[in-house]
């Protein structure tokens, strides 16, 4: 891109560039603005920024550069005394390069805020010269202490301490990292959120690590898990079809007292649930999805759906689930509504 020419750019992804200059991805000379976008999979077999070459001003929000490659600056390099990175709430992760796993900074300012970076199979962090200078507004979280220290707001946790998941598509338009459970990461950032919403769109904050007290997570993806276990289960109905013989559509009616005592009898009590898909999550072990799903207004479910042989269904943030199963053990701060079989809305069309 030009030096006089301003690009915005959200909701994109840019993955599969191979060249052997710099800037397998993106070579920018003027101005531009990344949101809610991915930047995978590009490579400079000979030279720098195997994501991205910023030689002008580039600013990262709610944004992913994952799997980049190159000699320099696997993730990003940035070469000019006037040239400015800034990131924000975004995550670099698996990004390889000699001098510089995720960044590579010749000259000019690099800015982090509220952004995680893990680093690749080859490379730190980050690597700069004398011309570089690497600026912390607080709150990120890294692999190692190339970027910035382990002090204030920071925090620097080592081997693979981070517990990211793969680049996946965790919903939203573009694939992102899904941070597990116990990342440090999650409800970390100290004061408010800097943004409204993680990549996928989701709203920020939300209480991932299940305290009771929202807060933001550091890099671009926002834990939604914690949502499901307690308040799910005891407090959001779980609802109970039926048939009506006459028009064929569904009545809706909420659980009744008698039904629950039923279902901590027996442990198990058959019901179908259906809702908007808010948030999907692939659980560490690959066995099945937790689906956050917005039963009301104003109450959420938790759906477990179970992959088959490493392969899970396509659900989306923004489908329309229905799901028949039933919920095991209410009460239990771990349970879930457990899907013996689902049916995915997208548009008017049902896909599976």
């Amino acid at each position: 891109m030009k030096s006089s020419a301003t690009l915005e750019l959200e909701a994109v992804t840019i993955a599969g560039g191979n060249v052997l200059s710099p800037g397998g991805g993106i070579l920018n000379f003027g101005t531009l603005k990344l949101t809610d976008s991915t930047v995978s999979g590009n490579s400079s077999e000979f030279g720098a920024g195997g994501g991205i070459v910023n030689v002008g001003k580039t600013t990262l929000t709610n944004s992913t550069v994952s799997g980049n490659s190159a000699q320099q600056g696997g993730g990003i390099f940035t070469n000019d005394r006037s040239s400015r990175l800034i990131l924000i709430n975004s995550t670099l992760s698996g990004n390889t390069g000699i001098l510089g796993g995720n960044i590579r900074g010749g000259a000019g300012k690099i800015t982090f805020r509220v952004t995680l970076l893990d680093t690749g199979s080859d490379g730190p962090n980050c690597a700069g010269q004398s011309l570089i200078t690497f600026e912390s507004l607080g709150s990120n979280v890294a692999a190692d202490d190339t970027c910035f220290p382990n002090a204030g707001t920071d925090r620097v946790v080592a081997n693979g301490g981070l517990l990211l998941g793969p680049l996946a598509d965790n919903g939203g338009p573009t694939e992102t990292h899904a941070l597990l459970a116990g990342s440090p990461a999650i409800d970390f950032v100290q004061g408010s959120c800097d943004v409204e919403t993680d990549q996928r769109g989701l709203a920020r904050p939300f209480d991932g690590d299940g305290d009771g007290a929202p807060i933001c997570d550091s890099g671009a993806f926002e834990r939604r898990l914690a949502v499901s276990g307690a308040a799910s289960a005891a407090t959001s109905p779980i609802k109970d079809y039926k048939r009506d013989e006459d028009d064929g559509k569904k009545d809706d009616k909420k659980e009744t007292d008698e039904q629950r005592e039923r279902t901590n009898r027996s442990n198990r009590d058959d019901y179908a649930t259906e809702g908007n898909v808010l948030a999907v999550e692939q659980t560490p072990d690959a066995q099945y999805l937790l689906v956050t799903v917005g039963v009301t207004k104003n109450e959420k479910l938790i759906v477990r759906v179970a992959c088959v042989n490493g392969k899970c269904p396509d659900i989306r943030v923004g489908d329309y689930l229905e799901a028949d199963g039933y919920q095991n053990g209410v009460g239990d701060p771990n349970t879930y509504f457990i899907a013996e079989e689902v049916t995915v809305v997208r548009g008017n069309k049902r896909v599976k």
